[in-house]
């Protein structure tokens, strides 16, 4: 099966690239500027290797299938059949020792990856079904009357639960629901719960709930271990961002910094500081680095201009004016993988 050859000789490309890109992403200077720019500059550093990888190998399959719509004829048409090209034309030979492992790694990671989603789904499922046994139905019209008190307001559904550890977060994918516990509407003053909704609303307009699956899925196009850095970089710059959206709504920078405070010290005196946080839920206590945040609250960086965010798209123009030089380097580290 040519084909079939074809495409997982592409998919292994794509990872071996992907791997590469991590890397160089890896030796990069860490984000900065202010909370915008941090958390654009650190979205594009996990979804660089794998966006990247998936645009190298595609214009490097353009001459064929250019080839193969009837344009030009690919230069590997002349060449033995032997060595292997990025051509529809012909078969693919055998592979080496090296190709077919990273074949097989690559398929392992698309497996990995169904699994994972498949288990992500049933504990959101599972965590949702656990949370409504100790709703307390009768407080959610009491927040939602607080939240209007203090000039906010959860557009989607709402959930209150009876359990004494400080919890809020947002859970869910399509329809997005803010989860409190009966300890945060007793603990916290108002100036501080309308800190964390504020934060937790942040978290919904940027649809964080959603980019977390996103983000994940790209870094496990990372090489192992560089993922993780490059997701928690993210989680970290989306956090801040929401501080900063947080404090624009309220007005106030301190009255953030002074929730995230109680809330760490709440978490802290029940023991809970460290634990897992929902699969599916973006929570207010998600990241460690308190201190970090404060800072961002506090004293926050001077907006700087900045190619951070605009490199790749320089990049792209020269990418496609050399096609050529793409698919033939990509020839030849087929050539390479097959041995």
């Amino acid at each position: 099966m040519p084909a079939l050859g074809l495409v997982l000789d592409a998919l292994t490309l794509t990872i071996v690239i992907a791997f590469f890109l991590s890397g160089v992403v890896a030796l990069l200077p860490e984000p900065k500027g202010d909370a915008g720019s941090l958390s654009q500059q650190s979205l594009i550093h996990l979804f660089l290797p794998p966006l990247g990888a998936l645009a190298i190998v595609a214009l490097g399959f353009w001459p064929a299938t250019r080839a193969a719509m009837g344009g030009a004829p690919d230069h590997c048409l002349d060449a033995a059949a032997r060595h292997p090209h990025l051509c529809w034309a012909h078969g693919m030979p055998g592979g080496s020792a090296v190709h077919d492992f990273v074949v097989l790694l690559v398929l392992a990671t698309g497996v990995t990856v169904a699994l994972w989603l498949a288990f992500q789904w049933a504990e959101g499922v599972g965590r949702l079904k656990l949370l409504r046994m100790v709703t307390d139905p009768e407080r959610e019209a009491v927040v939602r009357d607080r939240l209007e008190g203090l000039g906010l307001s959860w557009p989607g559904p709402l959930q209150v639960i009876g359990i004494d550890l400080p919890l809020c977060f947002v859970m869910g994918w399509r329809q997005p629901r803010l989860i409190l516990s009966t300890m945060v509407l007793d603990d916290l003053s108002s100036e501080q719960f309308a800190a964390v909704v504020a934060h937790e609303r942040a978290h919904l307009e940027r649809r964080d709930n959603v980019w977390r699956l996103i983000g994940r899925l790209a870094s496990l196009a990372h090489f192992p271990g560089l993922g993780r850095r490059a997701y928690r970089r993210w989680t970290d710059g989306a956090e801040i961002a929401c501080d900063d959206m947080a404090s624009v709504r309220l007005g106030s920078r301190l009255a953030v910094a002074d929730a995230l405070v109680r809330y760490q010290r709440l978490l802290s005196r029940r023991g809970a500081a460290g634990r897992p946080r929902p699969a599916l839920g973006v929570s207010f206590a998600e990241t460690g680095t308190l201190e970090r945040r404060i800072r961002f609250l506090l004293e926050p960086p001077v907006p700087a201009r900045s190619m951070g965010r605009h490199w790749p798209w320089v990049l792209l123009p020269v990418a496609l004016w050399q096609v050529e030089t793409i698919h033939q380097a990509l020839e030849v580290l087929l050539a390479v993988l097959h041995g």
